[in-house]
This record gives C-alpha cells, sequence and structure tokens, in this order.
C-alpha cells in the first residue's frame, strides 16, 4: 500500500506536470506526452485503492507505460515508491470493490424498475421534441423517464431520461441518464448527462430495426437519434455515450449485419475515437464508413435542428 512519503510526493509529481488535484488520490490537466498547450484537462493522474499509480489521455490514449517510456515519471523528488500489497489487502482491496460494484447495481435496478415510459407531454417529451426528435422514438428503444431522479452534485431531484447499457465487460444494470427541466428545457447543472456503472465495450440501443444489415453507431445519445430523424436507412442505431467507449466498443454484431456506419463527434478525441472503432471494425470484415458533422455546424443533432438533414 502506499506510504506517507508517497502521499507527500504525488501533490508534487501532480504539479510537476501541470495537473490540478480534484482530490486526494487524482488529479486531472494536460498530457505531457500529446499536449500543444490548447488542452486543458484531457488526461488523468491518479492512485487506486491498492496503491498503483495509474494515468489515462482521454486525447491520445497515452497509458502509464508510455508515460514512464517518454520519461515523465521517477524524476528526483517526484520519484514515488510503493510497498506491494499483501494478498490478504489484495483480496480486502478486490472484495471492497466487487461489493461497491454490487451496492451500485442494485440502486441502479431500483431506480430503473420505478421508471416508466415517457409520457406525452411528461418533460422527457417535451424535452426530446425541442431537440426535434420524435418522442415515440424513444418509447420504441425502451427509454424511461421519472421526475425525481437524484442529481447528487447539485444536491436536488431532476425529471429525466433513462437508458439501459447493454453489452457491457460486466452485467451490472449499467444505465444512462439524461437531466431536464421541469419545463423540458437543459438545466444548469454538471454534470448534465450521467453514465452509471461500467459501461466499457457496451451502448445504448436506441433504434431497432431486425431485417436491416446495417449497423449506425454515435457517440451519443441525442445524435444517434439525430441521424435516424435525418435518414431513415441508417438501419439499427446504439450509442456508445463516450469517446473512451466508442474506441473499446465490443464488436459482437448480429449476424445479419453486414455494414457498419459510425457517426462521430468532431474534436480530436471523437474524431480518434471513430477511427479506432472504424479501423476494428474493417479488421473484422464489415464495410465501414465513418461520418463527421460538416464544420461549423455543431454535432449532429446541431445539424438536425439547422435543418441541414
Amino acid at each position: 500500500m502506499m506510504q506517507d512519503n508517497d502521499r507527500q510526493a504525488f501533490p508534487t509529481l501532480v504539479e510537476k506536470f501541470g495537473h490540478k488535484l480534484v482530490s486526494r488520490t487524482s488529479a486531472m490537466g494536460p498530457c505531457p506526452i500529446c499536449d500543444k498547450g490548447h488542452r486543458t484537462a484531457n488526461s488523468k493522474l491518479s492512485i487506486s485503492p491498492t496503491g498503483r499509480l495509474l494515468f489515462i489521455c482521454f486525447a491520445c490514449w497515452a497509458k502509464l507505460p508510455e508515460l514512464i517510456e517518454a520519461g515523465f515519471l521517477g524524476r528526483g523528488e517526484t520519484k514515488i515508491r510503493f510497498n506491494p500489497p499483501t494478498k490478504a489487502e489484495r483480496e480486502l482491496a478486490e472484495a471492497l470493490a466487487e461489493s461497491h460494484l454490487q451496492q451500485g447495481a442494485e440502486r441502479r435496478r431500483r431506480l430503473w424498475d420505478s421508471a416508466y415510459a415517457i409520457p406525452p407531454d411528461s418533460p422527457a417529451w417535451r424535452y426530446w421534441a425541442g431537440r426535434d426528435i420524435d418522442p415515440n422514438l424513444l418509447i420504441a428503444s425502451g427509454a424511461r423517464t421519472r421526475l425525481d431522479v437524484w442529481h447528487g452534485e447539485s444536491r436536488q431531484n431532476l425529471p429525466a431520461t433513462i437508458f439501459q447499457v447493454q453489452g457491457c465487460e460486466r452485467d451490472l444494470c449499467q444505465l444512462h441518464t439524461i437531466y431536464h427541466t421541469i419545463q423540458g428545457g437543459r438545466p444548469e447543472v454538471t454534470p448534465r448527462k450521467r453514465m452509471s456503472g461500467p459501461v466499457k465495450g457496451g451502448g445504448s440501443a436506441l433504434v431497432n430495426t431486425p431485417d436491416s444489415d446495417v449497423l449506425s453507431v454515435s457517440e451519443g445519445v441525442e445524435n444517434g437519434f439525430s441521424v435516424r430523424m435525418m435518414d431513415p436507412t441508417v438501419g439499427k442505431v446504439i450509442a456508445t455515450l463516450a469517446a473512451p467507449n466508442m474506441a473499446s466498443f465490443k464488436i459482437n454484431f448480429a449476424a445479419q449485419i453486414k455494414t457498419v456506419r459510425i457517426y462521430g463527434d468532431i474534436g480530436e478525441a471523437g474524431e480518434r475515437a471513430a477511427t479506432m472503432l472504424g479501423q476494428r471494425c474493417e479488421d473484422a470484415g464489415y464495410s465501414t464508413k465513418i461520418f463527421l458533422p460538416p464544420k461549423g455546424v455543431g454535432d449532429w443533432n446541431d445539424m438536425l435542428l439547422k435543418g441541414h438533414g
């Protein structure tokens, strides 16, 4: 486990990186490998409960080995030393982590079971109609809503639309939540969207067309529905919910799928994730094409709202 002097060394290492502490054991900031001075928080440096130093960049996807190879660790007073955890300590940490996962899954199951289909003229209905998305698509997707979903950061209950996240590495009732105002607008809260549970590899099914051999993959839920509104031929639509998850999305498609369309987001992280998924789909034998919104338009929902479909 981490020693006291290591706890003192971690803030020093964070400062050397130009990161900013967000807790005692984690920090966000520019990546020492890929940053060119125009990003401020694309990488995370942290210490795990078992005393491991962790690093991930959400732009270039560099991890700890690349950071060490580039010579950014182990310099003088920034060097952090660790006592390897004993077998008992490792087993205890793993048991606590598993217990935490199961407790979270049970909370999410209760939330999902208490939610219901989106009724007409509800905050969720008004929200999606306000984004020029047919709320009936939401109902067909199996999305649910509640008027009082807890938003911990702002300490209040808010209306929200809730989606199941399927195909993840573990089945722990993962959910994706998008908050609304009671009038159906976007609330002034952060975050406005939340992924709950270990969602790596998974996504939310938005449109199901069993007879189609086309699968369309978007990054965000709003973008996925927007693509369907602009082009009914997009086939089955799945949203991966975030750029890192698009990059790691599991290629385990139905047998009839022959073509994969990837609707990426503008920006380095989004475009890189789309390229990574596209390459994996091509390697798996699928006919693959990547689409990006025209520059200056915004995202796919902005494109729909501006009538570019």
